[in-house]
């Protein structure tokens, strides 16, 4: 990752080679050690590069997470708009406040699980829909937690407002 005279930031991505045949190449990206600023920018131009395996930074069980892609408008102001690419990892115990996917009634979703010592509730992340609350009645299990959030350019210019 170098930076331009122009202002600009080109990256490229690299693939390590293993002295394993049996292991699949793993591609990493280039990691700037300085963070970016979202309210007034910094000044300071100077980082260090380093490389960053993705599987290792962000899938630290690869063997009990999964890859999904969201649909609606429910999640939206937690940040998961239509289309991102959610990371769920199965072997984590839900907490509350987690976001979670969720199997409810035979459909998979995905909300905010709010719990207490007495009851559970699924929280969107968008008012104009309604809280759940699960109920005996109600046929729900917790699939996975999500531990990441993917979301393409296209996709974050959707939600400009």
């Amino acid at each position: 990752m170098k930076y331009s005279q122009n202002g600009w930031v080109t990256s490229h991505a690299q693939t390590q080679q293993s002295s394993d045949p049996t292991q699949k190449p793993v591609a990493t990206i280039g990691v700037a050690r300085k963070t970016v600023a979202a309210g007034f920018p910094s000044p300071a131009l100077d980082y260090k590069e380093d490389r960053i395996d993705l599987t290792k930074a962000f899938v630290p069980r690869p063997l009990t997470t999964f890859l999904f892609q969201c649909e609606g408008d429910s999640m939206i102001n937690a940040f998961i708009p239509q289309r991102a690419w959610l990371l769920v990892d199965r072997s984590l115990t839900p907490e509350n406040g987690d976001i979670i996917v969720g199997i409810l009634n035979g459909h998979m979703i995905v909300k905010f699980l709010k719990k207490n010592d007495y009851k559970c509730w699924l929280i969107p992340a968008n008012s104009k829909y309604p809280d759940i609350e699960i109920t005996p009645e109600i046929d729900f299990r917790v699939w996975g937690v999500v531990t990441n959030v993917i979301t393409s350019k296209e996709v974050l210019k959707s939600c400009m407002r």
